[in-house]
């Protein structure tokens, strides 16, 4: 299968603890890959993580959006295409899609990015990064047209997470992926066997290790949505959706 200019393929390689137990890859899991596409192509482009904070700055992910045409089950084989798409005001888009050998499509993902100092981590503007990294916003996806409603009014506590030290990155806070653990961890039992069709999380504010997170969540018209708040301050959003 030939690689369109501009995209990056990668094999993410599985163990049995990549998925639930239903079979089914966990969202943590579907994050983690998009996360190492994403981070391989940079390297290869000249903006992997040492280059970058030696530059003095740093992209941070702030919202990630999801489309799943089938989740890969444990034993599939299966590659993902990543590639940087458009700039829109302070944000990056990058672009994931997700295929079996045979090109069969399983999944779509939209990541955005801010460009950020390293020592205040105050937002930069997309000019300030150094050389040129080249978009291909000719290219379509289906997570550009997932725009999913993050709040709603009739949330309840469901619970607490206490941030772990093994949940923590090379930033010393939770890693991006670790938040989809939280949001399917305390998704409803009764959803747990649920065919989930797309999913999204905005990473608000940082959380750091021992930092007990409250969790608000409702369950309502075939979607979950969960908000984390600490120290009175939401720190993330999600959502899951199901067939």
């Amino acid at each position: 299968m030939k690689i369109e200019e501009g995209k990056y393929k990668c094999e993410p390689h599985t163990t049995v603890c990549d998925f639930d137990a239903n079979g089914n890859l966990t969202l943590f899991a579907f994050l983690k890959f998009q996360q190492q596409a994403a981070e391989e192509q940079a390297t290869m482009l000249g903006y992997g993580y040492d280059a970058m904070v030696s530059h003095g700055m740093a992209f941070l992910v702030n919202k990630s959006m999801n489309v799943i045409e089938q989740m890969p089950r444990y034993t599939d084989k299966f590659y993902i295409n990543t590639w940087c798409a458009f700039k829109k005001g302070v944000r990056f888009y990058r672009m994931f899609e997700w295929f079996k050998p045979d090109g069969t499509p399983l999944a779509y993902g939209c990541n955005t990015y801010v460009l950020v100092s390293v020592d205040e981590h105050k937002p930069l503007r997309p000019s300030a990064l150094y050389g040129e990294l080249k978009d291909y916003p000719e290219y379509s996806s289906p997570a550009l047209d997932y725009v999913p409603k993050m709040k709603a009014d009739n949330m309840q506590s469901v619970g607490t997470y206490t941030v772990q030290y093994t949940d923590l990155d090379v930033n010393n806070h939770l890693n991006n992926a670790r938040y989809a653990n939280i949001l399917q961890n305390n998704i409803p039992k009764e959803c747990r066997e649920n065919i989930i069709k797309s999913f999204a999380v905005d990473f608000v504010r940082e959380l750091a290790v021992d930092s007990k997170v409250e969790l608000m969540s409702v369950t309502e018209n075939g979607s979950t949505i969960m908000e984390g708040v600490f120290d009175g301050i939401t720190r993330f959003r999600g959502r899951v959706d199901y067939l």
